[in-house]
């Protein structure tokens, strides 16, 4: 199974693609970098490659409670901490054959269902097409969900700096109720539909005392995270302040 978004769109379709899926194990997937830190020996990847793009998935990963792996052309699948040396190898066309048959291995080690694939338009950039047609290959062949989410780089700080946005509207609001709650208003009034924002202002409220508001912005947010274990996390909260 195959779908893609573009652009704004990026926050909503994630959440649609992770709705619902509480017993799929998701992974977040981004392609390597020639930029690579020449430190010698082996180090891990997520330091090896020197791009924000990997960076902000990673993070994206981190924050969903989502497993997060790198898609190597000269290794295949690895992990952020893996160990890995420099080495230099752009994959070519005429290699995705032997790389799809050495990660459809990794991906049935892994116990991966489905993944969340960050590139940049492919349309644009033809050099990077053989590791998305990599990964297609290797889930058309085991049945296994792709997703390709296609972004210009500038595009995935968009949803880093909303979660940066929202702690820092928390902090304020627990010193300052009034403008922090001017800021989550502002956040709110443009993107509605984003869970942690209510997750985060409930956790102000709570830390002021006002259990009832703090409440009802929990079950906002349970209705509208996507992941079961979030969900729980604000079912949690709302038990804990009594219901």
């Amino acid at each position: 199974m195959a779908c893609d978004a573009r652009g704004s769109d990026r926050v909503i379709f994630l959440a649609e693609v992770l709705d619902g899926q509480a017993h799929t194990v998701t992974f977040l997937c981004t392609y390597c970098l020639a930029c690579k830190s020449k430190e010698s020996g082996s180090i891990p990847a997520i330091r090896r490659y020197r791009s924000s793009r990997i960076g902000r998935v990673h993070h994206a990963a981190i924050s969903l409670d989502l497993p997060f792996c790198i898609l190597s052309g000269e290794f295949g699948l690895i992990r952020p901490e893996h160990p890995t040396p420099f080495y230099d190898h752009l994959l070519t066309s005429s290699e995705v054959p032997g790389l799809v048959d050495r990660v459809a291995t990794q991906v049935e080690q892994l116990n991966a269902n489905q993944f969340v694939y960050f590139t940049k338009r492919l349309a644009q950039h033809p050099a990077i097409v053989p590791y998305h047609d990599v990964l297609a290959g290797v889930c058309r062949r085991l049945s296994r969900r792709l997703c390709v989410v296609e972004f210009e780089e500038a595009e995935m700080g968009v949803w880093r700096e909303l979660m940066q946005a929202a702690d820092k509207a928390k902090v304020r609001m627990i010193g300052d109720r009034a403008n922090g709650e001017k800021e989550f208003g502002g956040l709110l009034a443009t993107h509605p539909d984003d869970g942690m924002l209510y997750f985060k202002r409930g956790e102000a409220y709570e830390a002021l005392g006002e259990n009832k508001l703090a409440a009802g912005d929990f079950r906002r947010a349970m209705a509208l995270f996507p992941k079961a274990d979030w969900k729980a996390r604000a079912k949690e909260a709302i038990d804990r302040l009594g219901g």
